[in-house]
C-alpha cells in the first residue's frame, strides 16, 4: 500500500519594452515604452492511494489485485476523485498432472485479466468558469484604462474522470525445448465518459463546454512468434514475428449527436455512433473539367449548395493491421539483425500536399507559389487537357478545391526497413595476443528503406501535428501537416573492451 501527491506549476512571462538608451542597464525598469506585457501562471495537483496483493499458489495457480483512488484538480468539484481497480488471473497448465508426459510442451500458461485506468488529459481549469482578464496581448479588455474581464469558459461542476476498462484473454507456449516461443491475446477495451467538447448556441456567448458525453470500444487481437529455426555448428538463425489488429467503433454519444473536429480548410473528424473515428471530407470529382480546369465537389444531397451537408465518411487513421518482424543471423564470428516494421490499411490526410497544390491569385500575388512537381507537370493549361489538377484559381472558379476533400486522403500502408546491424566479433586468438577481453566492428543503419505510395515526407504519422488542436483534438489522428519525417543514419563504430 502507498500514497503519492505530485503539484505541477507553470509560469510564463512576457515583456517587449522599447527606449532603453544603455546597454549596461540590463533590467527592463530602465525602457520608457512597454509594448507588451503578457503573463500566465497555471497549477494542478494529483492525490493518489494506491495497493497491491500478488498471490502464488504451487507456481499453478498466479493472481493479482491492484486498487489505486485518484483525485486529480483538474475535474468538477462534484468528482474529482476515481476508483481505478484491477485484477488478474494466469494459470500454469503446463504444471497440471494430466500435461506431464507431453515432452513438447515446456510451458502453457492461460491468462485472464481485467482493469479500469482513468485519463485526465484536459485543461488545468476545464471545469471551472474562467476570465480573461485585459492587458498584454488582451487589450481590448480593458475599461476605461483599468484592468478589465471577458468571460472565457463555463463552469462544469459534474465533470469527471474518463475510464477505459480492458478485458484480456491470452495464452504463452514454449514448444519443442523452447525453440518456439507464442503469445496470443485477445481484448476488449471500453473507454466510458469520454471528455469531449459539446457545441454550445451562440447566444449563451461560449462555443462549447467540456463533459463526460460517449463511449468507444476498441477489440482486436495480438500475436507474437519467437522460433530458432537453425541451431546447428556455427550457424544461428532465430526470428521474432509480430502482428496486431486494432477495430475501433463508437458505442455512445450525447443524444447520438455527432462529434466533429477541424475545419472546412484542414479537414474535418468526427466520431459517429456505430462508426469508428473518420476522416470527414468532401469528395471531389476524379478529373477536373477539361473545357474550364475547375474542380467540382460532389453534391452529395442533390441541393444545388456546397456545404457541409455534403461532407461524407471518407476512410479510417487506423490501421487494419501492424506489426514487425525481425530476423537474427549468425554464423562464427560475423551476425545479422534485420528489423522490418509495417502498417496496413490506414489513410493519412496529407495536408503538406493540399498547401502546396493550392495556387491562388490574390491582388497579383500567388498565394502558394511552391507547388509539387507532379501538380507543376500535370495541371491543366488548355481546353481539352485531361487532368486531376486545375487551373491557376484567379478568378475564384477553383475555390472548391480548397476545401477539405478526399483529393489529399492517401493510403499510408508501409512496409519499412526500420534497423539493420551487421557485425564482426574478433576471434579469441587475436584478443588474447592484444590482451583484449572483447573487440566488435559494425555497421548499424535505421529507417533505411521505405516501401509505400505515400507522397509525404514519411508514412509512420498517427498524430494532428501542425493542426489546430481546439475541443475534441483527441479525434484528429492521421494528419500530416509538415511532420518531420524519421531520421535516416548509418553508423560505423568499434567497440572494445580491456
Amino acid at each position: 500500500m502507498g500514497s503519492s501527491v505530485q503539484r505541477s506549476v507553470f509560469e510564463r512571462s512576457f515583456v517587449l519594452v522599447a527606449g532603453i538608451e544603455s546597454d549596461f542597464i540590463k533590467t527592463l525598469n530602465a525602457g520608457v515604452d512597454f509594448d507588451i506585457v503578457d503573463s500566465d501562471r497555471q497549477a494542478w495537483s494529483l492525490a493518489s492511494f494506491f495497493s497491491r496483493i500478488n498471490l502464488d499458489i504451487k507456481d499453478k495457480y498466479l493472481f493479482n489485485l491492484n486498487a489505486r483512488y485518484d483525485g486529480s484538480s483538474r475535474f468538477g468539484q462534484n468528482n474529482k476523485f476515481g476508483f481505478f481497480p484491477s485484477a488478474a488471473f494466469g494459470w500454469r497448465i503446463s504444471g497440471e498432472d494430466f500435461l506431464s508426459g507431453v515432452t513438447q510442451i515446456d510451458d502453457l500458461k492461460l491468462r485472464v485479466s481485467y482493469g479500469v485506468t482513468g485519463n485526465q488529459a484536459i485543461g488545468n481549469y476545464a471545469s471551472i468558469a474562467l476570465l480573461n482578464l485585459g492587458g498584454g496581448t488582451q487589450l481590448g479588455n480593458n475599461y476605461t484604462n483599468n484592468t478589465g474581464a471577458t468571460f472565457q469558459s463555463l463552469a462544469s461542476d459534474d465533470l469527471s474522470w474518463e475510464e477505459t476498462s480492458q478485458l484480456d484473454i491470452g495464452f504463452d507456449a514454449a514448444l519443442f525445448n523452447n525453440k518456439i516461443n507464442l503469445t496470443v491475446d485477445y481484448y476488449i477495451k471500453t473507454t466510458d465518459k469520454l471528455l469531449f467538447g459539446i457545441p454550445l448556441p451562440r447566444q449563451t456567448g461560449f462555443s462549447s463546454i467540456i463533459d463526460n458525453i460517449g463511449k468507444m470500444e476498441n477489440s482486436g487481437w495480438e500475436f507474437s512468434l519467437n522460433s530458432i529455426n537453425v541451431d546447428k555448428n556455427d550457424f544461428y538463425w532465430s526470428t521474432n514475428f509480430n502482428i496486431s489488429t486494432n477495430k475501433n467503433k463508437v458505442l455512445e454519444l450525447l443524444d447520438d449527436e455527432d462529434v466533429i473536429a477541424g475545419n472546412s480548410f484542414r479537414g474535418f473528424s468526427i466520431a459517429r455512433v456505430g462508426e469508428e473515428i473518420n476522416f470527414y471530407l468532401y469528395e471531389r470529382e476524379n478529373l477536373v473539367n477539361p473545357e474550364t480546369g475547375v474542380v467540382s465537389l460532389v453534391d452529395q444531397n442533390g441541393d444545388d449548395a456546397i456545404n457541409e451537408l455534403d461532407l461524407v465518411l471518407a476512410g479510417s487513421p487506423f490501421p487494419d493491421f501492424f506489426g514487425g518482424i525481425t530476423n537474427y543471423v549468425s554464423y562464427k564470428n560475423f551476425d545479422l539483425n534485420i528489423f522490418f516494421q509495417y502498417s496496413y490499411g490506414n489513410k493519412i490526410y496529407n495536408l503538406t500536399r493540399r498547401q502546396l497544390e493550392i495556387l491562388d491569385v490574390n491582388n497579383n500575388a500567388v498565394i502558394g507559389s511552391n507547388t509539387t512537381q507532379e501538380a507543376f507537370d500535370n495541371r491543366w493549361r488548355q481546353p481539352g487537357d485531361v487532368t486531376a489538377y486545375p487551373r491557376v484559381n484567379y478568378d475564384g472558379e477553383n475555390n472548391q478545391f480548397n476545401l477539405a476533400h478526399n483529393g489529399w486522403l492517401e493510403d499510408g500502408s508501409y512496409l519499412r526497413l526500420k534497423t539493420l546491424t551487421v557485425g564482426y566479433n574478433f576471434s579469441s586468438e587475436f584478443l588474447n595476443k592484444h590482451q583484449i577481453k572483447r573487440a566488435r566492428v559494425y555497421f548499424s543503419s535505421n529507417n533505411l528503406l521505405t516501401f509505400t505510395d505515400y507522397k509525404g515526407f514519411d508514412p509512420e504519422v498517427d498524430h494532428f501535428t501542425g493542426v489546430n488542436s481546439g475541443a475534441n483534438s483527441g479525434l484528429l489522428r492521421g494528419y500530416d501537416y509538415g511532420s518531420y519525417p524519421q531520421v535516416k543514419s548509418y553508423v560505423l563504430g568499434l567497440s572494445l573492451t580491456f
